[in-house]
């Protein structure tokens, strides 16, 4: 039983700092995903997005990689994103950009030096980073428009999900209790 006790309390003493440590994430998140879709600036974003997918899906992985937020700060904004209209397609790439690539990451990147006396790894690692998520986040918002362009996905499914009674408060209160993995320093 003291085992038992002791583990739990380890436990709880892990969730407790990892929600302390995401808590400043959340406090900007939440926020502007609240400003988002009280402002109506998500209805601006979907008409610049709505143009040619390929060139939103470029544009959102652009942004994302630039954009500040971690894996679980950018669940609000995503969630402020598709239920206010903007295409799912552009909105994949930002959410796979923003957690992999921001500022801060890439910078750390490029203070990295090489193991063992080895080389410096720093600028090639941070720009071969860089092309990685630029590379994974197009392919992700490319993939989801093709499967969308098919059929097998359909672009209003959140937003008919949205008309459901309490869906507005269904993404904010899952964001502050996420069990998503986080990155690094940044999350």
């Amino acid at each position: 039983m003291d085992t038992v006790l002791r583990e739990a309390t380890g436990i709880l003493g892990f969730v407790g700092r990892a929600f302390l440590h995401i808590l400043p994430y959340l406090a900007i998140s939440v926020p502007l995903a609240v400003f988002l879709k009280r402002s109506g600036a998500s209805r601006k974003i979907e008409g610049a997005l709505r143009g040619n997918p390929v060139v939103s899906v470029l544009l959102a992985t652009l942004v994302g990689a630039v954009s500040p937020f971690c894996s679980c700060g950018v669940v609000p904004v995503i969630a402020a994103l598709l239920t206010g209209g903007v295409p799912l397609a552009p909105v994949m790439a930002f959410w796979l950009a923003s957690p992999s690539m921001d500022p801060e990451v890439f910078f750390l990147s490029a203070a990295v030096v090489g193991r063992y006396g080895g080389p410096p790894l720093g600028w090639e690692l941070a720009v071969w980073r860089l092309a990685a998520t630029f590379v994974m986040s197009l392919g992700g918002g490319l993939v989801t428009l093709a499967l969308e362009r098919s059929g097998a996905l359909r672009g209003d499914l959140l937003r008919l999900a949205s008309a459901s009674p309490g869906f507005g408060t269904v993404p904010l209160a899952m964001s502050a209790g996420s069990t998503q993995a986080h990155r690094g320093p940044g999350c």
